[in-house]
């Protein structure tokens, strides 16, 4: 019998300390990320116009700091473990995983050209993990194991998450494939940044997710909750960064032109003048974004397809010379459904 008590008292002791650096580990790792991208983040976050992007990004970098600083600091001894375990994953890891899902959501929403069958299939999967990890956040304790089934469940759905949004982007290949293939992209192009996050974010994360389920079922369970919280940590890190590159790339510095020469792509939606694009029968909203791109693209030329007619607006600067498809359009004498504009940066 005392036997018994004392290999499990050990065996929870050994489970305790592989947790503990664990935490050690999560907080290093966020903190050196910070420290990383800390000029970036004021010059793109804290220096410029406050925007909805902004509230996107906040929420996605800092809830995070608050649970992996507790997860740190708290013992079984803390007063009122529970009470400040629950509320520490309530203000943290829900509006995270809420941000984290939305901005996914949207992106899809962008790429499928507002496809709301698909768009409410993700919302719906988007729906079931916040439900989880709001079951989550009721069993959770600092006294006691998590409730297995619950988090076993948050994994898989997102998996089928990270699956999901995966295949629907598959419309990314498509669409550099009919804009002259890869060697076409640039390291300075919109299509390539979403290309290399996505790629990143779906391999790491779901090489993570996959991990943390099969853990769970490992016979001894040291190390069934040491990729737990690496999931909504890694998808910060991951999806800050994303946020970083996507402000630094659409707001160039003042002398510089647009760093893009893809156009058929439709995550990004440019934003030309109002008076521009009335003149040719667009409204701001085709074109328009809602990224907080400060940049003013202007049409200079609209041309349908299968004729030599076109309409002169003037303007000067670099012409664009990849494609985009109008999905909306006047259906007079204005540009049509089948239009290939070119586009110029106009001078600030």
């Amino acid at each position: 019998m005392d036997q018994a008590v004392s290999a499990v008292s050990e065996h929870q002791a050994r489970v305790s300390q592989v947790n503990k650096y664990a935490d050690f580990s999560r907080l290093a790792l966020m903190f050196y990320d910070m420290l990383l991208n800390l000029g970036r983040e004021k010059r793109l976050t804290w220096d410029s116009k406050f925007r909805a992007s902004s509230v996107v990004y906040l929420c996605v970098r800092y809830p995070v700091v608050a649970f992996q600083v507790f997860q740190v600091c708290w013992t079984t001894s803390t007063p009122h473990c529970n009470t400040i375990e629950r509320a520490a994953w309530g203000i943290a890891l829900v509006p995270t995983r809420i941000t984290i899902c939305a901005s996914f959501i949207l992106r899809v929403n962008a790429v499928t050209e507002r496809n709301t069958i698909l768009v409410g299939v993700l919302t719906l999967i988007g729906l079931l993990i916040i439900g989880l990890d709001l079951w989550q956040d009721v069993n959770a304790s600092c006294t006691q194991g998590q409730n297995t089934l619950s988090s076993v469940l948050t994994f898989i759905s997102l998996i089928v998450f990270d699956i999901t949004t995966s295949i629907i982007s598959w419309r990314l290949v498509r669409v550099i494939h009919s804009s002259s293939g890869l060697h076409k992209l640039s390291g300075k192009s919109m299509i390539w940044l979403v290309m290399r996050s996505g790629v990143l974010y779906f391999m790491v994360m779901t090489g993570i997710q996959l991990g943390a389920v099969i853990l769970y079922f490992l016979p001894q369970g040291v190390y069934s909750a040491v990729l737990n919280d690496y999931t909504i940590l890694l998808s910060s890190i991951l999806t800050a960064r994303f946020l970083l590159d996507l402000r630094d790339m659409a707001e160039p510095e003042s002398d510089q032109s647009v760093a893009t020469e893809d156009l058929n792509l439709h995550p990004i939606r440019f934003c030309g003048r109002s008076r521009d694009l009335a003149r040719v029968g667009l409204s701001s909203r085709v074109l328009g974004t809602e990224l907080g791109w400060s940049g003013i693209l202007k049409i200079i030329s609209c041309r349908r397809f299968g004729s030599t007619d076109r309409r002169k607006l003037g303007g000067r600067g670099r012409v664009w010379r990849g494609r985009w498809m109008i999905s909306h359009g006047r259906q007079g004498g204005g540009c049509r459904r089948t239009t290939r504009l070119q586009l110029i940066a106009a001078t600030r």
